[in-house]
């Protein structure tokens, strides 16, 4: 080992400098394995993928403004203003779109993989779209929406629902939907059908 003239330290031959980075890069790989995430990368179950106007999240007293691409978590009770739309895009594709003055709380989500039991359990107030995504393929995953006037049971669905000429509408675009009330239940499988509650 020499020393270098200019800053006086000793000079370390190429070969162990190269050994010492590849050692060192090792250890921060094995370090960010072992670390855990910080807790919004783990709560995070999708995004903002469209906001107009004001929208909301609101989880444990926090009160979030969104905008594009602004973390979705369980618990949210997000919510619209007056001329508003947000739409959410879940970690499975499914995509939530909001009208003006709704208000949603994701009260539910688990999706691990296509092929597992995944389940989404949304409590809406308003008008809102859905168009499943993954989570909803394989038979058995529980997609389930509960309105004011009744719960809705999803199987691999595009549809709408809120109010309509004084009452709540369900509209059947594409898939399956159990409405269930009080005062019974209907099924719409048929595109295009709907029913008011």
């Amino acid at each position: 080992m020499t020393t270098d003239p200019e800053v006086g330290q000793p000079r370390v031959p190429m070969r162990r400098r190269i050994v010492s980075c590849g050692v060192l890069a090792a250890l921060a790989l094995a370090l960010a394995i072992v670390m855990p995430q910080s807790a919004a990368a783990q709560d995070r179950i999708g995004s903002a993928s469209n906001v107009k106007g004001q929208a909301t999240a609101i989880n444990d007293g926090d009160v979030r403004n969104l905008k594009v691409a602004a973390p979705i978590q369980v618990s949210d009770q997000l919510a619209t203003g007056a001329d508003s739309r947000l739409e959410v895009t879940f970690a499975d594709g499914t995509v939530l779109t909001m009208g003006a003055d709704a208000s949603l709380k994701v009260d539910d989500y688990v999706f691990q993989a296509p092929d597992q039991k995944n389940s989404l359990q949304l409590l809406a107030v308003g008008a809102f779209k859905l168009v499943s995504g993954a989570i909803n393929k394989p038979e058995g995953n529980n997609v389930k929406i509960v309105t004011p006037v009744g719960a809705l049971a999803v199987r691999g669905t595009d549809m709408w629902a809120g109010p309509i000429d004084g009452a709540y509408g369900v509209l059947l675009i594409e898939g399956q939907v159990t409405v269930t009330t009080n005062g019974g239940a209907v099924t719409l499988s048929e595109p295009g059908s709907g029913t008011n509650i």
